[in-house]
């Protein structure tokens, strides 16, 4: 066995991730095929590039295209709701407060039961530049769906092109602001720190 064996996506998932690069694997040309790990960064983003770009070709395929079901291009997903600003409180039975925060900007169409859920539990609380802390929804989904749209086009391959990753990132904006749909709790917590405030 020789040459590099990417631990790298293929079509449509990621594997072999470590500390946030794709892990690419080293042989040596022994029968028990020792391994050595290389742990660069530019060396993982170009490996899993050509990996992803040699599936496609393989498969015939030529990245992602997206038909928009509920955006218009060139009109941002935001700007298609009503907005409202809030307070939110979590309380023991007993009365006594445990997390408060006001004057949050949250989607009008959500109930206080939704805005105190993504406040209390999906707002980024520290390290955010300016405000210390994510003040509004449009923060949170932002983070979220640029960060996959953007990992998307650095990894290669995904989208046929920024057209369709635009669209991609609209029309899953609409969806977790209108709350279409939802990622579990680890995506909200973390996704688009570093990319989007640089923790």
């Amino acid at each position: 066995m020789g040459g590099v064996l990417g631990r790298a996506p293929l079509i449509g998932g990621m594997t072999g991730t470590s500390g946030g690069l794709v892990e690419i694997w080293l042989w040596k040309g022994d029968s028990m095929g020792t391994r050595s790990k290389k742990t660069t960064a530019a060396t993982a983003r170009t490996a899993t590039k050509k990996a992803r770009r040699g599936a496609a070709t393989e498969f015939g395929m030529d990245g992602l295209k997206f038909e928009r079901r509920h955006t218009k291009a060139g009109v941002d997903p935001f700007d298609t709701i009503e907005w409202t600003h809030r307070s939110s409180a979590i309380k023991n039975p007993d009365g006594s407060v445990v997390f408060s925060m006001d004057d949050v900007e949250v989607p009008a169409a959500f109930s206080q039961l939704a805005t105190d859920i993504v406040v209390s539990k999906y707002f980024r609380k520290a390290g955010v530049p300016g405000t210390g802390h994510e003040v509004s929804v449009r923060q949170v989904v932002r983070r979220v769906a640029h960060t996959i749209r953007q990992a998307g086009e650095e990894l290669g391959g995904y989208f046929a092109d920024a057209k369709a990753a635009q669209a991609f990132e609209d029309e899953l904006t609409f969806m977790l602001v209108t709350q279409r749909g939802a990622f579990n709790s680890p995506v909200w917590f973390n996704c688009g720190l570093k990319h989007m405030h640089g923790i």
